[in-house]
């Protein structure tokens, strides 16, 4: 694919691309904290005392208490009983779809492939219409056995509006469970206040990457302290290799740094929307862009790189973003706002 770049350093808001520079605008690096020098610098320090990796099963007879403090800052960060760190997203996603594999699963359109199964289950179509909602409440009236609803949280691909309103006619005498995937929101964003009304109602379950915004090598599961305990107990749980400690320790002594990153990123957020005139899909506070115009190419002859590839397959139509972070200037949003707006002119004639 003509669009693929191979570089050998860790992009940031630059990139060298064949020895030219590049301001980057790709990834999922929300806040920057991948390349941010005091985070680094808690984080080697952190490794003098857990050392680069533990080997060991959550479950053994040793325990660190790291796991169980970042545990609990995240839990009641997001307003929930519990959690549990896993490797990845990813497999905290497998880990609960294995956990509630005896449920039949209603899957949201756009659903995460890290809360989906490959087996074959019950699908409902169209997650933004009223078919959707149509569909939906119509199938739960006819069943008769527990279910599952599985959907994303924040859309970042192509950054439509999710509107949670239907968690709110959802009949109670049905045995469901919500799955939700929180990956690009969680560290940035606030759960939708439809979702927090929903959780003393039903069975709960939310997963998360902590890769994106919050910039650690690990993954969250969110839920009652009752679903935590039997997830903690699965084998696939027991042996498997735990986050990296060194991580956990760096996350928690960077509360300030946290904070200042993510006032920065609305201070761009807020710059971008303030210039840009070009007319892309977004999510209000969000740093994501989307749009099916292919602007890729035009943006790198202007010494711009953008995110552009086909998600979730190979055989899906890419889509072009615009990702910010916390670590751009002013002057780069400038520079790339007003190559959008001279793009704009140009596809519009003028």
């Amino acid at each position: 694919m003509k669009h693929i770049q191979i570089v050998n350093s860790l992009p940031n808001r630059v990139v060298s691309i064949n020895s030219t520079e590049y301001l980057f605008f790709s990834g999922t690096n929300y806040l920057g904290i991948a390349n941010d020098d005091g985070f680094r610098g808690i984080l080697f320090d952190a490794f003098k005392n857990y050392g680069s990796i533990y080997s060991a099963s959550r479950n053994n007879n040793l325990r660190l208490s790291i796991f169980e403090e970042v545990e609990s800052k995240i839990a009641t960060e997001n307003s929930f009983e519990d959690a549990l760190l896993t490797s990845s997203g990813i497999f905290a996603g497998q880990l609960v779809i294995n956990f509630l594999k005896e449920k039949k699963i209603i899957y949201c359109p756009s659903a995460h492939p890290a809360i989906r199964n490959s087996n074959e289950r019950m699908t409902v179509k169209e997650f933004n219409s009223n078919l959707f909602f149509e569909e939906l409440f119509e199938l739960l009236n006819k069943i008769n056995f527990p279910v599952i609803i599985a959907a994303n949280i924040v859309d970042n691909i192509t950054c439509g509006i999710i509107n949670f309103n239907w968690l709110k006619n959802l009949p109670v005498d049905k045995n469901i469970t919500l799955l939700f995937d929180f990956s690009h929101g969680i560290g940035i964003m606030n759960l939708d206040n439809n979702i927090l009304e929903a959780i003393p109602k039903f069975d709960t379950i939310i997963v998360a990457s902590l890769a994106k915004a919050i910039g650690i090598p690990a993954g969250i599961i969110l839920s009652t302290r009752k679903n935590i305990s039997k997830i903690r107990s699965n084998p696939l749980f027991a042996g498997a290799s735990p986050p990296i400690p060194s991580y956990l320790e760096a996350f928690l002594k960077s509360e300030k740094i946290y904070l200042q990153k993510r006032y920065l990123l609305q201070k761009n957020i807020d710059y971008f929307d303030k210039l840009n005139s070009y007319p892309f899909q977004s999510i209000p506070d969000f740093p994501v862009y989307s749009t099916k115009d292919n602007i890729y190419q035009k943006l790198f002859q202007r010494k711009i790189f953008v995110s552009h590839f086909p998600y979730p397959t190979s055989k899906d139509q890419p889509l072009t973003r615009i990702v910010l972070n916390a670590s751009h200037t002013f002057s780069d949003i400038e520079k790339l706002t007003n190559n959008l707006n001279k793009i704009k002119k140009i596809s519009n004639g003028i």
